[in-house]
């Protein structure tokens, strides 16, 4: 039986997280501190699963799936800094999600 590079697997277990921390996010109430920690996790989890999936990609050179790890990373930085609009991070969050796309 083959297996699976720990990468891959890191992989799998952040998208789970990821799916699992996004969810609970969207049915608790908005605003209350169980919501954002759910929301901070989800957003770390997805920032974790696009730099796996890019590192996958370059590793595999497969160039489309390269193009998807850089768009999810910067929904990702520009949803999180929406989010944190108030926060001093977010104007830079911003323009580092412009370049970077």
């Amino acid at each position: 039986m083959n297996e699976l590079p720990s990468i891959v697997l890191a992989h799998l277990l952040t998208g789970t997280v990821a799916v699992s921390t996004g969810m609970a996010a969207l049915l608790l109430p908005k605003g209350g501190a169980t919501h954002r920690r759910c929301g901070h996790v989800f957003a770390l989890c997805m920032l974790l699963l696009c730099a796996s999936g890019l590192y996958l990609s370059m590793t595999r050179s497969i160039l489309f799936t390269v193009f998807l790890s850089v768009l999810a990373l910067h929904a990702v930085m520009t949803g999180w800094a929406s989010a944190a609009s108030r926060s001093r991070w977010a104007g830079s969050v911003a323009h580092a999600g412009l370049v970077l796309i």
